[in-house]
C-alpha cells in the first residue's frame, strides 16, 4: 500500500486521473476505506452497481469539468 499512496501523492500532484481495478470486490473496500482517509474524491463500480447507473459513473469521471481523482473499477462487473 505504501507504494500505492506515493504513486497517488504523484498523480495528483500532476492532476492526473486514476483507473484502479480489481478483481476482488474485497480489495476494492479496502482501496475505498483507503482514499477516503487520504481525502481523494472517487467513483465506484461494481457487480452491485445499478446497470442504470454505470453509464452515469462513467459520464462523471470523464465530464471535463470533474474533480473526481480515482475510479475503483471491478473486473468482474460484467
Amino acid at each position: 500500500m505504501a507504494a500505492l499512496s506515493a504513486l497517488l501523492r504523484a498523480w495528483k500532484r500532476a492532476r492526473a486521473k486514476v483507473l484502479l481495478f480489481s478483481h476482488s470486490t474485497q480489495m476494492l473496500d479496502i482501496l475505498e476505506d483507503g482514499l477516503a482517509r487520504e481525502s481523494y474524491s472517487f467513483l465506484r463500480l461494481d457487480g452491485a452497481t445499478p446497470a442504470a447507473q454505470r453509464t452515469r459513473l462513467v459520464d462523471q469521471f470523464n465530464a471535463p469539468d470533474s474533480t473526481v481523482f480515482v475510479f475503483l473499477l471491478s473486473t468482474r462487473a460484467g
